[in-house]
């Protein structure tokens, strides 16, 4: 799979108003990502669980980060 930005690692902090968590980066940043998965992910919810932000635009007036990609360690 090709991804125009570098993947890095980050940890989901907390999910919140269906489409929006705040997470953790590798550098220990925390940034608002728009998740384009409005269901329960009831699966994957847990605060701390390791996920992969994908960027897919640049726009300093919204949210940046609109994907996340779950992995295992």
């Amino acid at each position: 799979m090709y991804f125009r930005e570098p993947l890095v690692k980050a940890k989901r902090i907390k999910r919140y108003k269906r489409f929006l968590a705040d997470v953790e980066l590798e550098d220990g940043s925390m940034v608002t990502a728009h998740c384009t998965n409005s269901g329960s992910m009831k699966t994957c919810l847990e605060a701390g669980v390791e996920i992969i932000p994908v960027q897919a635009r640049v726009n300093p007036e919204k949210i940046e980060i609109v994907k996340e990609l779950p992995f295992e360690i």
